[in-house]
């Protein structure tokens, strides 16, 4: 019995030991930082909308709905396409939309809605494109190496209002699903690839008038796309010993004779009314047919208007 209390007691040691820890005699562990991927946006997203952190996909940021609106979907609300030397691009209207529609991933989640995961590799836009049968399409890239339910969210546009500024005015539900082709990435940096969407060519022959490309320049690290607008179309040049024609010149518009101030202590301008109006002259009386009298005049006794009275006669 004596020989069983050092093991005991060492085994009394052993099971205390790890209530110290716990109690907090050794502190916790700081968690990791975030990538800097993540930090990087955080100035410029953080007065539109909340970092959250989500089973499965980490931080993320989700946009204040007073600010994006009920309804809203990545790529389709706030901006237009623009087609450019990169590809299509979404110029976005709201001053976040430099971030979060050239970098990272968007993704719809349950109970939560629209999400953006960072990213730290600049496109025109990180979605994926079809296009075919006269229709364009396009839904957001899900963020890779992360495991959700994803179902893209196809947006169809008829591609002739592609290049408009109302196109938004015309794209069809989620449910009017079109047969196109899909546009595989293209290779634009060393392991960076994209889809560039449609060709220019197909949007412009839908539309019935040729689309210009703008050129885009993108940021060397994260920073703002600068969009620039397309060159202007060159004349051609006259044929050998033909003269150019000359060029046209606009009148300048006309405008009116300025008033001259009136000296001082002057009394003030008397403005002349308009001349009255002439009253066009009354239609003249036809003449009566043969045999028939002229119509008599009399004067009315009430207001001396002149009033006139056809009598005719009748014909036995």
């Amino acid at each position: 019995m004596i020989a069983r209390i050092p093991t005991l007691a060492l085994a009394l040691l052993v099971l205390a030991a790890p209530a110290c820890v716990i109690n907090g005699t050794r502190p916790l562990p700081a968690p990791p930082p975030p990538p800097a991927a993540v930090t990087a946006f955080d100035a410029a997203l953080s007065p539109y909308g909340d970092f959250i952190v989500v089973a499965k996909l980490g931080r993320v940021w989700r946009p204040h709905l007073a600010v994006v609106g009920v309804g809203f979907t990545p790529y389709v609300t706030g901006g237009r396409w623009v087609p450019t030397s990169e590809g299509w691009v979404f110029e976005s209207r709201w001053d976040f939309g430099w971030a979060v529609f050239h970098y990272g991933q968007w993704v719809e989640l349950p109970d939560i809605g629209w999400v953006w995961f960072p990213g730290d590799r600049w496109a025109p836009a990180w979605v994926e494109w079809q296009y075919g049968g006269g229709y364009v399409a396009w839904a957001p890239v899900a963020p890779v190496d992360v495991f959700v339910d994803w179902r893209p969210r196809w947006c169809f546009v008829e591609a002739r209002w592609m290049a408009e500024d109302a196109w938004i005015e015309h794209h069809l539900m989620p449910r009017d699903f079109h047969p196109a082709t899909p546009v595989a990435p293209v290779a634009r940096r060393p392991g960076h690839a994209w889809s560039v969407g449609p060709p220019p060519e197909y949007v412009g022959h839908s539309a019935g008038i040729p689309v210009r490309i703008h050129e885009v320049t993108p940021p060397p690290g994260i920073g703002r796309t600068r969009v620039l607008p397309p060159p202007p179309v060159a004349v051609p040049a006259p044929p050998p010993g033909q003269p150019a024609p000359p060029a046209r010149v606009e009148p300048p518009a006309a405008r009116p004779a300025p008033v001259p101030a009136p000296p001082p202590g002057a009394p003030p301008r008397r403005v002349e009314p308009p001349p009255p109006a002439v009253k066009p002259a009354p239609p003249a009386t036809p003449a009566p047919p043969p045999g028939q009298p002229a119509p008599k005049h009399h004067k009315d006794k009430d207001d001396g208007r002149a009033v006139r009275s056809i009598h005719q006669r009748g014909r036995a």
